[in-house]
């Protein structure tokens, strides 16, 4: 399994609320253009070098604005 940080509420905001809402469109343009491309070489890591290397390589790669 690999997980995904999704960051926390601003605010009092509600976790739940806050995990459950649709993305913002420029959201899902970084996940596009950011986040997809390393996440697709992270999985490929996992596959052909083991889980601790691709820990090493890709933990916190990309950081919110």
């Amino acid at each position: 399994r690999m997980k995904i940080g999704v960051g926390r509420p601003n605010g009092r905001q509600n976790p739940a609320d806050y995990l459950l809402q649709n993305f913002k469109d420029d959201e899902l343009n970084q996940l596009r253009d950011e986040f997809f491309p390393i996440y697709k070489d992270a999985v490929s890591e996992f596959i052909l070098k083991g889980y601790t290397k691709a820990c090493d390589n890709f933990n916190g790669k990309i950081k919110a604005d």
